[in-house]
């Protein structure tokens, strides 16, 4: 995991004097996350054996406690764990993550930590504050960890607590549910191989296995010069947040080396949401036995051949589609089709080609009885007709063929499914063969009827928004991205703010950060879709001015694009008209403090003011937000600028 130690996370306001006091920890951390650092660190120190993990959430003194019985640390390695900016002292089981103090930090303005090891008669403990300022804006409190050693009772005693206090995260009711199954979820193999038991409170966490989408897991066999290595591979059915994660765990034998590792799959697209085991029995350890040595020839002939087989080219081909399918209610949409329900499911006219893909590939097979008669629909992936209607013993089967090329001149695969409900409604489940003219014009005005149905309860489709006036146009380095979002992403967006502005303005930042708007609620998702299928980008997820400076040297020469989230009725089309991508440029300067200045905002504006990029009425929208909402007082001062 990377280090963001030190690193500018949310905002909290510190009053008069000084500048906004920050939550150390990478932008977008919830409290699950940072805990979840730092039962990770705990996991880690298992070493070469087994630990147990207490969790303590005490919500009437408000603080966090998360206690081990690993390898501890010693004072070196506990300073460097403790440090902000320091990273662990040392490599392998038991070294401490470089993320124990910045998490702490963000859950609390204060923390200790106690540490010994093994047949060691020292316990060494740190405290820690964070430094805040007065209303003179002089910094008070403590510049650094304070360390100290003392005598322990029991020699053979180790582990290592951590208590947080003093939080700035909120306790509630239901936390400890919440977190017992994520935690489940997180480090389920270890569990699971007993090589971690993690209690929250009294309450003590269960395995939970991966939930995968239905058909995606495949099994495989690798043969190297070293020895044989299997396992298997599936998907995800919905990509993951980045502290639950997928990725493939690592066996050495029976026992569980890594979770959630890039094996064979770094920086591939759709590698969020694989998901799978492998054994490397003949690979070699790395140092002082800490995981596989990956730069070993047998770790890399392993890596290759991994890399190669279909069933791992399979995953990674459906990695981050089968999020789409899965919002597709088959039960509803069936029991329409066989006549079971008169409102039908709502069922999009078009989809996107992976999306489409997707949906075929999740079509469940149904067992049903229609009319006293056994239904069977099933999949094949065959050529010729979209389906065959055979004669079964009671009943009849279907057997739907995906490799039919009706499906690829179909916009939606759901309406091609929909000739067997025809089919069904028009027969009554009757035998294989059809029944002349008189029953192909039932069967043709059932399937009228379907698709009249399944057109019905959309909402109409939005007017095209009016021609951009001339030069006005999405910044030439986002067009690639638009054109992906179109095929992948399949919900309201909006280009905005200097994603059309950047070319008007000479103060314009020599690497400016694009807006990207979409609905609420579809935030997080759509910085999904930008990091599975694009590449050259950075999506961030509501991110602040000093989020920006922080990324902006971190992300090399990729571009940043700021994603937000506001109502569907506030997004007008995928590229903002100027006079909105202008107004939406002051709202990101005035709540999210983008590094812009009155001045800039003047220019831009005069820059469109001259090119007659805005019309009289623009110009009055512009002037009536001068005294209202998010704009109260900045257009007025980029008005007097």
């Amino acid at each position: 995991m990377t280090d963001m130690s030190g690193q500018a996370g949310r905002a909290e306001d510190m009053g008069a004097g000084g500048p906004p006091r920050r939550r150390s920890g990478p932008p977008g951390w919830s409290t699950y996350e940072a805990l979840s650092e730092l039962v990770d660190n705990s996991v880690k120190a298992r070493g070469g054996g087994n630990v147990c993990i207490q969790v303590d959430l005490d919500y009437a003194a408000k603080s966090i406690r998360v206690s081990d019985d690993g390898t501890g640390m010693d004072s070196n390695e506990l300073l460097g764990a403790v440090s902000a900016a320091a990273g662990p002292q040392r490599e392998g089981p038991g070294a401490p993550g470089p993320n124990m103090g910045s998490a702490c930090l963000f859950l609390g303005r204060a923390f200790s930590v106690s540490t010994s090891r093994a047949g060691s008669g020292l316990e060494h403990v740190a405290e820690c504050y964070e430094q805040r300022r007065d209303g003179s804006g002089a910094l008070r409190g403590q510049g650094g960890p304070l360390c100290a050693s003392r005598k322990k009772g029991d020699a053979s005693a180790h582990g290592t607590s951590i208590l947080v206090s003093s939080l700035r995260v909120p306790l509630y009711a239901g936390q400890t549910t919440l977190f017992k199954r994520r935690l489940g979820e997180r480090h389920c193999d270890y569990i699971r191989e007993g090589q971690a038991k993690i209690r929250i409170n009294s309450v003590e966490c269960e395995p939970a296995p991966p939930p995968t989408a239905d058909g995606s897991v495949g099994r495989f066999e690798l043969e190297t010069s070293s020895g044989r290595a299997a396992g298997w591979i599936g998907l995800l059915r919905r990509r993951p947040s980045a502290a639950a994660g997928g990725g493939m765990s690592l066996y050495r034998g029976d026992r569980l080396v890594e979770m959630r590792s890039r094996f064979g799959m770094r920086g591939r697209p759709g590698e969020a949401r694989v998901v799978g085991r492998i054994s490397l029995d003949r690979v070699p350890a790395g140092p002082r036995g800490a995981g596989f040595a990956e730069g070993s020839a047998e770790y890399l002939e392993a890596e290759r051949a991994f890399m190669g087989h279909p069933a791992v080219r399979k995953a990674l081909q459906g990695g981050g589609q089968a999020a789409r399918a899965a919002g597709v209610d088959f039960e509803h949409y069936y029991d329409y089709l066989l006549g079971r329900r008169d409102d039908p499911a709502i069922v999009d006219r078009r989809v996107g080609r992976l999306a489409s893909e997707a949906l075929l590939a999740s079509m469940p097979r149904l067992e049903t009885e229609v009319d006293g008669r056994a239904v069977t629909i099933e999949y094949a992936d065959a050529g010729g007709p979209p389906y065959e209607k055979h004669a079964a013993d009671g009943g009849v089967r279907y057997v739907i063929n995906r490799g039919s090329p009706v499906f690829g001149m179909a916009k939606n695969p759901l309406y091609v499914v929909a000739l067997v409900g025809a089919d069904l409604r028009a027969s009554g489940a009757g035998g294989a063969a059809g029944g002349g003219a008189p029953a192909l014009r039932k069967q043709h005005a059932a399937w009228a009827s379907i698709v009249e149905g399944l057109a019905r309860g959309r909402a109409p489709r939005a007017a095209k928004p009016e021609p951009a006036a001339a030069g006005y146009s999405l910044s030439e380095n986002l067009t690639g991205l638009l054109s992906v979002l179109e095929d992948c992403y399949f919900d309201k967006f909006e280009f905005t703010g200097l994603s059309t502005l950047a070319p008007y303005t000479s103060n314009a930042l020599a690497s400016p950060v694009y807006s990207l708007y979409t609905e609420r609620k579809h935030g997080e998702y759509l910085c999904d879709v930008i990091m599975d299928f694009c590449t050259g980008y950075v999506p961030l997820f509501n991110p602040d001015g000093r989020d920006i400076d922080m990324w902006r040297y971190a992300s090399g020469d990729k571009r940043l694009v700021a994603v937000r989230e506001y109502s569907a009725g506030e997004l007008s089309g995928p590229v903002a008209p100027p006079a909105k991508a202008w107004m939406d440029l002051v709202r990101e300067v005035r709540l999210h403090h983008m590094p812009y200045m009155e001045d800039d905002l003047a220019s831009i504006l005069d820059m469109l003011k001259s090119l007659r990029m805005l019309s009289l009425r623009d110009l009055d929208v512009i002037a009536r937000r001068r005294k209202s909402g998010h704009a109260r007082g900045l257009i007025e001062q980029v008005f007097a600028a």
